[in-house]
């Protein structure tokens, strides 16, 4: 949640009306930012001896694939 907190924040940081040259370089900035991050916690949350591993690991699967089934739409009707 850190990491795309500042996702969000790099993207939405400009004022309406600016350039969409600018809104792309701040979301790609972002992108960036949150994969950066992402990497940092991981690697500190690895060298901690009351971290799980493949339970950090397993969460972590379960919470990108359930973003990229999210983003499929909106759910259709049985």
């Amino acid at each position: 949640m850190v990491a795309t907190l500042f996702f969000v924040v790099a993207l939405f940081r400009y004022p309406e009306g600016v350039s969409a040259a600018r809104v792309a370089w701040g979301l790609f900035f972002g992108q960036a930012l949150k994969v950066a991050l992402t990497v940092a916690l991981l690697l500190a949350a690895f060298r901690s001896s009351a971290v799980v591993a493949p339970a950090l690991l397993g969460g972590y699967a379960a919470t990108f694939a359930a973003y990229w089934w999210a983003s499929r739409g909106p759910a259709s009707r049985w």
